[in-house]
């Protein structure tokens, strides 16, 4: 699925891209087509401004050159782009018929420019004017002559055909560039997806794999009721204590699914008020310090009073218990775990620490996620689905705070919590 996304988008970036870089060359050979129109024009308009006749019609050059009696006077003009002994080679050339059956072949097809022709190679826009010519013997005589002016602008055209295959070359480079750029742009932009999508697989398979337990534990103790239905309900409080400890199990693990899901929701309303940090953490130092007498573990706090900030109580009463519960559940009997609150350049630290097994620095960046746990046997002997720590994450982005993982030198493990 991850993969059609991709070439979904890559051909659109492809699509959308090749439009607005071929419009843009389009739009770039065609404004250079009509300056250089104009161009030509122009030099026209100021190499005949002596010339006050108007120009012939299409069909009056077609008839003054079928007929052989009419003079004519062929004019080579703005041929000095070229070296002059190319252009003397070139007027000398050019032969007076083949010009005039240039110019009729081109007004007879109809072509798109009648006024254009090409000979010898070069591009020529021709006018034709009609003159007259005054007889120095007798005055009241005047002679009536037809003047073909012939504009060289085959310069014009190479430049028009060299800017067209630039901008094919450039083209093709740019659309291979686009291709690459696209493929690296849409592979980049599903990392996200594909990373979320995995966590998503990783987690339906973990919920499953932890829910299937209870669920076991309740099938085989119900399965072993229903075969001893003759005996009495005290013979059977072991199996119904199974199926107790089983539902209890689920109930849990649903419980902190819901929570963390909770706390993951990004439209998640939490009330904010100015609370008591210090309260609130010695709180949850005693409803915890019971837990830690009862598994043999020294138990310590070092709160400073009267810290206060402004933030959600029962979040952060959570957010401190679930880190205490953590790591009391995994400090070995005879160790020590201890809380501390202090205030440190404008900022509350709130410190969760145990000399339990030190965590391996490679494992610190995966404690986070949902269902991790260190002893990936699943058969630890700990309670636990991993979660508590995904939950602590999720509350500490909800609330603003940052939480970190740091192991000292002395192999303690500390849980920071940062409140700017």
């Amino acid at each position: 699925m991850l993969k059609k996304l991709r070439n979904k988008i890559l051909w659109f970036n492809m699509f959308l891209s090749s439009v607005i870089v071929l419009g843009s060359f389009i739009f770039i050979f065609f404004l250079s087509k009509a300056q250089t129109e104009n161009q030509i024009e122009s030099i026209m308009s100021q190499e005949l401004t002596e010339t006050s006749e108007e120009t012939l019609s299409p069909e009056d050059i077609l008839n003054v050159l079928q007929h052989p009696e009419n003079h004519t006077l062929i004019a080579i003009i703005n041929s000095t782009s070229m070296e002059p002994s190319k252009k003397n080679q070139l007027i000398d050339s050019l032969n007076e018929q083949d010009l005039y059956k240039a110019i009729v072949n081109s007004i007879k097809t109809d072509s798109e420019n009648m006024n254009e022709i090409k000979t010898h190679e070069r591009f020529f826009r021709y006018v034709v004017h009609q003159k007259s010519l005054i007889d120095d013997d007798n005055h009241d005589t005047e002679e009536v002559y037809y003047q073909l002016s012939f504009f060289d602008v085959t310069n014009y055209y190479i430049s028009l055909n060299n800017l067209k295959k630039t901008l094919i070359f450039i083209g093709i480079l740019t659309t291979v560039s686009i291709y690459i750029t696209s493929f690296y742009v849409a592979k980049r932009s599903l990392l996200p997806v594909e990373v979320a999508w995995n966590k998503q697989k990783e987690f339906v398979s973990n919920a499953s794999h932890e829910l299937k337990t209870p669920l076991s534990i309740i099938q085989v103790n119900a399965d072993v009721l229903v075969a001893n239905k003759e005996e009495s309900i005290v013979s059977q409080l072991k199996w119904l204590a199974n199926i107790q400890m089983g539902t209890k199990r689920m109930a849990e693990l649903i419980n902190s699914l819901l929570l963390l899901t909770k706390f993951e929701t990004s439209n998640l309303n939490i009330e904010f008020t100015e609370i008591d940090v210090s309260k609130v953490i010695g709180n949850v130092y005693q409803v915890m310090e019971g837990n830690a007498i009862e598994k043999g573990i020294s138990y310590t706090a070092n709160i400073c009073n009267d810290l206060t900030i402004t933030s959600n109580e029962q979040a952060l009463f959570q957010l401190v218990m679930i880190l205490i519960d953590n790591a009391i559940k995994y400090t070995p009997k005879g160790s020590y775990v201890g809380v501390s609150v202090v205030e440190y350049h404008g900022k509350i630290i709130i410190d969760v620490f145990n000399n339990g097994n030190p965590i391996a620095e490679e494992k610190i960046p995966y404690l986070f996620e949902r269902f991790y746990r260190i002893d990936d046997s699943r058969n630890s002997q700990t309670s636990g689905y991993g979660l508590g720590l995904s939950i602590a994450k999720a509350i500490c982005d909800s609330l603003g705070y940052s939480i970190a993982l740091k192991v000292d030198g002395a192999g303690l493990n500390h849980f920071e919590i940062i409140i700017t």
